[in-house]
């Protein structure tokens, strides 16, 4: 379990309630009436409470865009990188084109399967093709890869949206890393 203000919540029945709160009915469906029938809940709160299966399922079932999903991922990147400091590049453009591609694929009817509209995150050691990989090291702090590593290839095949790559400890030495956990 866990807080959410002064209210002690199970995991696994937190996300049911801020999806009821938010609009949803229990079988996740479009948003009913006003999106935000309780000020204290918004949809972009709901969204940053899915699981990737729940999130899937609704970009799957047409609930919910890809766009709208990655839109309120950058915003909380945006709200809460500068008290946590976790990523060393956010690639807010790459993302929305991406998602915006990903929204036609699948109201086409060409899903890629359950993480097509996912937006994800990759460690700076991880090589990504023509986005900022400083493998952890200050020196490489424009450096480009020409190749991406498999799993970056293998995530964009199924449709995942790279939203930004987090602080590695590897390559910086005995140096400090300059980011927070949120858990701390």
């Amino acid at each position: 379990a866990f807080r959410i203000g002064t209210q002690r919540v199970r995991p696994a029945s937190y996300p049911r309630k801020c999806i009821e709160n938010a609009g949803f009915s229990a079988e996740y469906r479009r948003p009913v009436g006003n999106i935000l029938p309780d000020p204290t809940h918004g949809r972009n709160e709901l969204l940053e409470t899915l699981t990737i299966t729940e999130a899937g399922d609704l970009i799957g079932k047409g609930h919910l865009s890809p766009v709208e999903l990655v839109q309120a991922t950058l915003e909380r990147i945006e709200r809460l990188d500068p008290l946590l400091r976790a990523f060393i590049t956010v690639t807010p453009e790459y993302a929305m084109e991406r998602a915006r591609q990903a929204e036609q694929e699948i109201a086409g009817g060409q899903r890629r399967g359950l993480l097509h509209g996912i937006p994800y995150t990759l460690k700076d050691i991880i090589p990504t093709a023509g986005i900022r990989t400083t493998f952890g090291h200050p020196r490489l702090k424009d450096f480009k890869p020409k190749e991406s590593a498999t799993v970056h290839n293998l995530l964009e095949d199924a449709g995942a949206i790279l939203v930004g790559k987090v602080y590695s400890l590897l390559g910086r030495g005995d140096g400090p890393i300059e980011c927070y956990s949120p858990w701390d």
